[in-house]
């Protein structure tokens, strides 16, 4: 894996297809700022409704621009076991370096189906696995123990994005990884907000949807804090706070998506069920990128 900040990359798209112009604006903003890695279609590239077609000339168009600059994560996570596996075979035959998996939602498996889902997932995986936990989305909660024993039996799954926001989760699951002898095992935070106390317990980066527009300082945040200078970390931190915020102030990716359209990156479209934000949360993105002298 890798060590510093992913972009969960947008899909951009321009009347209802894929804005292949834009996404490749993006990526190249994105290399061009040093960026440690680029994620593609996960949550915040809308992958649950792309087609798998349009899944794979979006990880074909961040190969192209990204591979050998960054490292690149593709997201490859649904709720059928099989689908995921065929995804990251498109994703290996692309050139991806690892994979993301979220935990399956709507189906609601039992800690014993995530092992079996990710162990299946694991026996058809040439690429390192990275386990997305995201609990508001999914409803399934992966249990530390669950995860020890995930990483104990499967040597490619080997790190854990976790947006539980559980500042409990990293001392704790970094203790259960111990007591199953697994040792390399890395963990990101997967909010831009809990960057910081995820990294002082452990973490080692973070996958930012706030990297979308400011990647050089998200970038240097981390870091800052794998140097374990917090204090000048948390001047960053305290400049953006109010950024990581609107980023969430409906659904992921509506704020991101007006933000870049109003940096001149790409359309404010998103594709159903997703919509626009509406013009009160739109008021107070804008707001927050003048205030961060962004706009």
């Amino acid at each position: 894996m890798f060590t510093g900040v992913a972009t969960a990359i947008i899909t951009p798209f321009k009347n209802g297809e894929i804005d292949i112009k834009s996404l490749e604006k993006i990526v190249q903003f994105q290399i061009d700022n040093k960026i440690s890695a680029i994620c593609p279609c996960g949550t915040t590239g809308e992958i649950a409704t792309l087609t798998i077609d349009e899944y794979k000339k979006v990880i074909e168009t961040v190969v192209k621009i990204a591979k050998g600059k960054a490292f690149i994560l593709a997201g490859v996570g649904g709720n059928d076991t099989a689908k995921v596996i065929k995804n990251i075979d498109i994703a290996t035959k692309c050139g991806a370096d690892g994979v993301l998996c979220v935990m399956p939602y709507y189906n609601k498996p039992s800690q014993d189906g995530l092992i079996a889902h990710f162990s299946e997932i694991s026996s058809n995986s040439s690429l390192p696995i990275m386990l997305y936990n995201v609990p508001s989305r999914t409803v399934t909660d992966i249990s530390d123990d669950t995860i020890a024993r995930l990483a104990a039996k499967c040597k490619n799954i080997v790190a854990l994005k976790d947006a539980s926001g559980n500042l409990e989760r990293v001392a704790l699951l970094r203790q259960k990884l111990k007591e199953n002898n697994v040792n390399n095992f890395k963990i990101y935070s997967g909010d831009d907000i809990t960057t910081l106390a995820y990294i002082a317990m452990g973490a080692v980066g973070l996958i930012s949807v706030a990297s979308n527009i400011i990647p050089k300082q998200c970038e240097e945040m981390v870091t800052l804090c794998l140097e374990q200078n917090f204090e000048k970390a948390r001047i960053l931190q305290d400049k953006y706070a109010k950024l990581f915020d609107a980023m969430f102030i409906d659904t992921n990716p509506a704020p991101v998506k007006f933000a870049l359209s109003k940096l001149g990156f790409c359309d404010n479209e998103l594709r159903l069920p997703l919509v626009k934000m509406n013009e009160k949360c739109e008021e107070i993105v804008e707001k927050t990128l003048k205030e961060c002298n962004l706009l």
